[in-house]
């Protein structure tokens, strides 16, 4: 339950340490996790699909698919060359793919792990922050910005690099208003892991390494759960600043934003003027 919901809640105190060469223990959580991270309309798209054959993948489902994949082979990659000769030193290969692996998906909102995040080199802590940052996707048990937004992103940023208006994937094209939404959605998040390291290490001076904070802000902001070690030395003020970080990244953005804006009374428009960038 605790997996499929990406709650990353464990009886264990090393969480699935003790787990780390036992496969079938380690292959089951990560797809529950997976399962519970691609979101409940993508689960219904695939299940329609299988069932009527004909149907084809939504969009959404499609970037959905394709952008899951691409992290957790990227990640599986990356942890696996960077700790090759750190937390995987023990490990034969094949374990420690596995465990490399397995930290890819928990890391994008699940919260477990089978490796001590602890020791994990700065590069690697640095590819787990990322993929946390991300997280899961739309309509998921995950947080995180989701896997939707950054697809979106990242075709807007390879469509103006070509020269097209238009941000366009898999011969479908993306309306402007989900281009706004994705970039508010990114620098508002960028916002708000900014704010909360700075009052973090505002309020705990040097107590702790710039990336343990940082670690913890982006784990709190994306529901994750995972840490290196700082949770329980932080002060109150820093630990309600997290409580404060994990709504956020819970309810979400947008529905804040929703929640609070107010309806303009009427539409005006202005003329446009070109604005230097880059």
């Amino acid at each position: 339950m605790s997996a499929f919901c990406n709650a990353g809640f464990s009886l264990y105190s090393t969480s699935l340490e003790a787990f780390y060469n036992r496969p079938l223990t380690v292959i089951t959580f990560s797809l529950l996790i997976i399962a519970g991270g691609l979101g409940f309309f993508t689960l219904d798209d695939v299940v329609n699909r299988v069932r009527l054959r004909s149907r084809r993948f939504s969009l959404n489902t499609k970037l959905v698919l394709v952008s899951t994949g691409l992290l957790l082979a990227g990640g599986t990659v990356l942890i696996f060359l960077l700790e090759r000769n750190g937390a995987l030193a023990a490990q034969s290969w094949p374990v420690g793919l596995l465990n490399a692996f397995f930290q890819a998906v928990t890391s994008r909102t699940a919260g477990f792990n089978t490796l001590p995040i602890g020791v994990l080199a700065p590069a690697s802590a640095v590819v787990l922050i990322c993929l946390m940052f991300i997280g899961a996707s739309s309509g998921s048990c995950g947080g995180g910005i989701k896997t939707g937004t950054i697809s979106v992103i990242m075709l807007t940023i390879k469509s103006s690099l070509m020269g097209k208006e238009q941000v366009e994937a898999f011969s479908k094209s993306i309306p402007n208003e989900v281009v706004f939404r994705a970039v508010t959605v990114v620098v508002g998040a960028a916002l708000l892991v900014f704010t909360g390291c700075i009052v973090i290490l505002a309020v705990e001076g040097t107590r702790f390494y710039f990336l343990d904070v940082i670690f913890e802000v982006v784990s709190a902001f994306g529901t994750v759960g995972l840490s290196r070690g700082i949770t329980t030395q932080l002060s109150p003020a820093s630990q309600v600043t997290l409580t404060l970080l994990m709504f956020g990244g819970r309810v979400g953005l947008l529905n804040l934003a929703f929640a609070v804006r107010r309806l303009e009374a009427a539409r005006i428009e202005y003329p446009e003027e070109n604005v230097m960038i880059g």
